[in-house]
Parts: C-alpha cells; structure tokens; sequence
C-alpha cells in the first residue's frame, strides 16, 4: 500500500479537526489571548435583558474602565467633589498628584489606600483567564467605597435641610457588581475559547443582607397617605389618586401604569392585564368603579377613539359603550397621561402638542411631596413598592400565605415572605395579648 500524498495528508488532518471540533489557533497556542472588555462588548452585553443593563449599567462601567480620578477619602475636601448622583470631579490631591489628607480619614475607606492617588484597577484590558479573584474583590471594594461616598453627600444636603438620612454601607453596589460579573463568568465557562474554568465572581466577598424592615402601612397611616394626595401641592390630583387607587387594587409595581395599554383593559371581564418584570404578563381583577377611571383617563387625556360614529364627547362615554362596541378604541395606546401635553417628539419642529403619557418619574415627585406632608413617611424612607406591600400584607393576614403569592404574582419559593413581614405594631399586639394588657380596640382591629 502506497504512502498518502501531502496534500492528502493534509486533508485527512484537517477532516479529524472538523470532526473533533480542533481549530488551528487551538493548537498553535492553547487558548486564544481575550480581553475581559473585548469578551463583554462582544457576547455579554448583547445577551443581558433591558433590566439588567439598566441595574448593571454603573457596574459594567466600573469593571471595564475603572473609576478615573476618584478617590478613596471621604475627607470634607474631598466629599465636595462629589454629588449625590455618584457624578464626581477629581479632588484636589488628584490635580496635584500629592495627596495630603489626614491618614485617617483614608483609613476608614472599606477600600484599603494609603493615597488619594490610588485609583480602583481597570479590568477592561486584562486578559479574562489571567484575572484573579483579588483583582475582582478589589473592583468590587472600590464600587462599595463610591456607594459610600454618594451617600455620604446626600445625607449632607438631607441633614442640612433637616430631612432624614439615609443608613447605607454600599453593599447592594457589591451585589450588583458580582451579579454582572457573575453572569460574564457564566458565558465565559460556557465558551472555551476564554481559558475560563470557574465562575470566580462568585467568591467575590459580600455582606449578608439586612433583616426584612415591614414596609406595609397601618390602615390609619395608608387613610393620610391617601388625604395627603389632595394636600401636598399636586398640579394634577386626579392623576395622583388614579395611580395610587390602580397600585392598590392591583398590587402594581411602578411599571404597570406606565405600561398598561388601552387593550390591556379586559372591559367585559374587568381584568387589567399586566406587564411587569422578567417580561412577565398577568390578568388581575379590578372594580367596576377602578376600571370606569382608567377608561376616563384615558379617554380625556389621550387619543385613543379608533371609531365613535354616534360622535360621542369623550367624558360620555361609559364601559357600556366600550363592551358593545357603540365605540371602539385604539388598543396599542396608553391608559394614563399627564394633564398637559408634550411636542410632538415625530416631529418637534412643527410645534404641535400631543398627548404626554405617564413616565416613572411621576412616581418620585408624587413621593417627594408625600414625605413633605408626612413626617413618619420621611422617617421610615418611604416609597411607592411600600403599596404593594400593604396589600400584600393585607391579602396575606386574611386569606393566607398561598393567596398572598398569588395575588403579588411572585414564584413559587418567591420573596411573598419578605413582603408580608410583621412589624412593631403587630409585636406590641402580640404582647398585649401575652401579657394580657391589649386594649380593646387593637383586640378587635382588622385589616
């Protein structure tokens, strides 16, 4: 038998390649040298969903360029070169390339330097199988230390106007650091190209996380949460009550407003449907009344009429005209708007005005002023998803645990737990009952 040819010896090495799925740079020199920017930018950011490039955003951008010009010291000096929003400008020591802050105030950064002019590494353009778990820790202190030093100047404005302030040590900035880069380890295990082998993101250190505080009101509190909508200075309480009224029959979180749609509206069987976190869709029951509102809203703030032969006036119209079609309306349109309208942003140019439909951040100023009117809703840090809390609470002491789950519409083994926590009132009922002092009325009080 003849000795193969070298072109057939070639193709005959290059036939077993492809069937064990060889490449040449595989053996030319092991693994391929891969930057862990080069690997996020090309497979990592485009797979995360809108959520997590949102939540993730300020921590990808500290992993892949690092915090130029910030510095570990939270020293007066240097605090005031940093804002609230966790935006800053390199401190004095910085510009100088001459760090003369007191020691200790550096030694009370969770971040351990000696120097303002120690800067948080820049991972971006390390090659990803070369990274060690040091490195990530040390990435991971420097998030904690900014977290840090925002809120550190945000109590500053908030005690100077007498507000209360904010008890945080930055270690929700380590959890989300680690679950980007968590996630990026994960992609990376699952291609070999890297040289990855272990997710070492998961050993990155973190803090355990704080008991569950009970975040549902007392129906007393709920009753002047609910009076302060009409007294705290609202341009527009109709708007206000409609949204507050929706979270509460619904257990909505802030994005089921902005997103609800006109067809969304199940009119003949008044449902809403709902689409919330994780892309999620749900059907929840509401009232007749609840449902007649959202109709108004939108009908006098937006424009949703597809055919209205009769030529009735949008406030005329009732649920009854909807479900026998008497007129019918456009579905892929929002429910709530704002009272005042916005130029037309298809075409800003020619000056018109159209409908301006909700956004998230009625829900801030809404709140704002809420804690303005209501000194214990500024004390406890009060904040819109405390609604669904309070009807969670109030499901869950009624009707069960199992009703309470779904009525939030959380997972089985979900967090309904941490939602329907007891509080300080319940204890102070539970000792009077123990110690038999409980007066009648907490006795006989329901929710």
């Amino acid at each position: 038998m003849s000795e193969p040819s070298r072109s057939e010896s070639v193709a005959l090495v290059q036939a077993l390649m492809r069937q064990l799925d060889v490449r040449p740079e595989d053996l030319a020199g092991g693994v391929r040298s891969l930057s862990l920017g080069d690997f996020a930018r090309a497979s990592v950011l485009p797979a995360l969903t809108a959520g997590q490039r949102r939540a993730w955003g300020t921590y990808i951008n500290i992993t892949l360029e690092g915090l130029a010009g910030l510095c570990a010291c939270s020293c007066e000096n240097c605090l005031a070169h940093m804002n609230g929003l966790g935006l800053y400008t390199p401190c004095e020591c910085v510009r100088a390339g001459q760090c003369d802050c007191p020691s200790g105030q550096l030694d009370a950064s969770v971040v351990a330097v000696t120097s303002c002019l120690e800067a948080c590494p820049v991972l971006g353009e390390r090659e990803l199988s070369e990274i060690t778990k040091a490195e990530l820790t040390r990435v991971a202190l420097w998030a904690q230390m900014r977290a840090t030093k925002r809120t550190l100047v945000r109590n500053q404005k908030r005690a100077a106007a007498g507000r209360a302030l904010f008890a945080h040590d930055g270690r929700s900035a380590v959890e989300h650091l680690r679950a980007f880069l968590s996630a990026l380890y994960g992609f990376a295990m699952e291609d070999r190209t890297t040289g990855v082998t272990r997710n070492l993101a998961l050993e990155i250190p973190r803090y355990a996380r704080p008991e569950v505080q009970k975040r549902s009101y007392e129906p007393g509190r709920l009753e002047e949460l609910w009076s302060a909508l009409y007294t705290s200075g609202s341009n527009d309480v109709t708007l206000d009550e409609t949204i507050v009224w929706f979270v509460l029959e619904t257990a909505g979180r802030r994005g089921a407003p902005v997103q609800l749609r006109v067809g969304d509206l199940l009119v003949a069987s008044l449902r809403v449907r709902l689409h919330e976190k994780k892309n999620k869709v749900d059907e929840q029951p509401i009232s007749e009344a609840l449902m007649s509102a959202l109709l108004a809203m939108a009908l006098t703030r937006g424009d949703v009429l597809a055919s209205n032969p009769e030529g009735l006036a949008p406030e005329e119209i009732t649920l009854e005209d909807v479900r026998t079609r008497r007129v019918t309306l456009r579905t892929d349109q929002p429910v709530f708007y704002y009272r005042r309208t916005r130029r037309d942003p298809r075409a800003p140019a020619s000056g018109a005005r159209v409908p301006h439909p909700l956004t998230t951040r009625r829900f801030n100023s809404l709140w704002d002023r809420l804690k303005r009117e209501l000194p214990w809703l500024e004390e406890i840090h009060g904040r819109p998803h405390d609604l669904r809390k309070t009807v969670g609470t109030s499901v869950e002491r009624e009707f069960g645990h199992a009703t309470a789950r779904a009525f939030l519409r959380h997972s089985a083994g979900g967090v309904t737990g941490t939602y329907v926590a007891a509080g300080p009132e319940e204890t102070a009922r539970a000792h009077g009952w123990l110690t038999g002092t409980e007066s009648e009325e907490v006795a006989t009080e329901e929710w």
